[in-house]
């Protein structure tokens, strides 16, 4: 427990059901589902069955490999984490939350086992930045990585 009311649960696809859950945004919930569908794990704030945050990622003991692993050539070990996701809910960040609940986060992942964890996050998220280097991450050389996104718009039928 984290504060007052809140807990953290452990998620994954074997003991995870998502319909007992409130998740504030649909986006939230579909992203769940495709994690602990693809074999993720993840670490869940709540408050009552209130979802507040997540921070979901993958290791080497589940054989799945997140795609920047790949692409950023992380050095994955038995007992190292990437962490992919993290998210906490506008209404809770700022007063220390998020650094409170990653924080949490990483104790529960060292109980279980895991000595080094990794993160990815962009060079604009000032916020993200200060909070890693707040608990002691280490800065890995940048990556430039370009996306692109495309959008096609449907044809029109004249009737």
């Amino acid at each position: 427990m984290i504060r007052m009311g809140l807990n953290i649960v452990e998620a994954s696809g074997k003991d995870f059901t998502l319909s007992e859950y409130i998740f504030p945004k649909k986006s939230m919930k579909y992203k769940t589902h495709f994690y602990l569908k693809n074999g993720y794990e993840g670490i869940i704030i709540l408050k009552s069955k209130q979802v507040l945050g997540y921070m979901w990622y993958t290791n080497l003991k589940n054989r799945i490999v997140h795609p920047d692993i790949t692409f950023m050539q992380i050095a994955m070990d038995p007992e190292s984490v990437y962490i992919f996701d993290l998210l906490i809910c506008k209404e809770l960040r700022g007063a220390n939350f998020s650094t409170n609940f990653l924080n949490n986060g990483l104790f529960h992942l060292k109980q279980k086992g895991y000595k080094t964890a990794y993160g990815y996050y962009s060079a604009d998220n000032f916020s993200s930045l200060w909070l890693h280097r707040t608990l002691g991450f280490t800065e890995s050389p940048h990556i430039k990585r370009i996306r692109f996104l495309h959008t096609h718009k449907p044809a029109q039928f004249n009737n």
